[in-house]
C-alpha cells in the first residue's frame, strides 16, 4: 500500500478488500510429466506443467494421441517420462522463475 499510495497520492483512503491466490503445480525439475504411469496398465499421465499447460498442451495433446493410436509420434516426450525423477539428476528448467 506504501509504494501504492507513493506513485498515486489520492489512493491513500484506498484498502484491499479481498484477495486470491492459485496453485501452480511444481514438478522438481519445472517440467511436466507425460507418459504411460506403469500401474495399473494403460494409465497415462500429462500434468504438472508449471504454467507452461496453455502453451504447451496443443503440441502435448498431438503427440499423445499419435503415440496411443499409432505407438509412435514425431515429438520426442522422452525427455517428460513419468521415471526420470527415479533415474537420478534432472536437468532443471532454466526459464521458469
Amino acid at each position: 500500500m506504501q509504494s501504492l499510495m507513493e506513485r498515486f497520492p489520492r489512493m491513500q483512503d484506498a484498502s484491499i478488500s479481498s484477495g486470491w491466490a492459485g496453485l501452480r503445480e511444481m514438478t522438481p525439475d519445472d517440467n511436466a510429466v507425460v507418459g504411460p504411469l506403469g500401474q495399473p496398465e494403460g494409465f497415462w499421465v500429462a500434468a504438472g506443467f508449471s504454467g507452461h499447460g496453455f502453451m504447451q498442451a496443443p503440441a502435448i495433446g498431438e503427440a499423445l494421441a499419435q503415440l496411443l493410436i499409432f505407438g509412435e509420434s514425431n515429438i520426442n516426450l522422452a525427455p517428460l517420462r513419468p521415471g526420470r525423477f527415479e533415474e537420478g539428476p534432472v536437468s532443471h528448467e532454466g526459464v521458469v522463475f
